[in-house]
């Protein structure tokens, strides 16, 4: 379940982020909805941490500043400028956020102890 607040004091303890200065309440608590929102509809069973919102918020933030996120809603896959290509990755979730959701979801193996006859 969501907790703003813990999801607030998490992102007071972490190194300040050009991205988040000047912020309102009401931008940032939209912003971490959004967040959750995005792992949750894809993830519905993980536990989703305050450091999975966060990382995943200032994912998509860079995302829109850099403008690549508009680009990505658009469906495009490559751009060239000039001699330099890019080819975007079609993940919605960062890369970090990920992984931490393949931790949670890896199951693990339990050895057995039995004879074959």
């Amino acid at each position: 379940m969501l907790d703003t607040e813990k999801v607030i004091e998490y992102i007071e303890k972490i190194p300040s982020n050009p991205l988040l200065e000047g912020m309102g309440t009401q931008e940032l608590e939209q912003n971490i909805f959004d967040s959750y929102e995005d792992i949750h509809s894809l993830y519905p069973k993980v536990i989703i941490s305050e450091r999975m919102i966060v990382k995943q918020m200032l994912y998509k933030l860079e995302g829109e500043s850099n403008g690549y996120a508009m680009l990505k809603r658009q469906g495009v896959e490559t751009q060239k400028i000039n001699d330099a290509s890019v080819t975007m990755s079609d993940n919605l979730i960062d890369p970090y956020v990920l992984f931490l959701i393949n931790q949670q979801l890896q199951t693990k193996s339990v050895g057995h102890i039995g004879r074959l006859i």
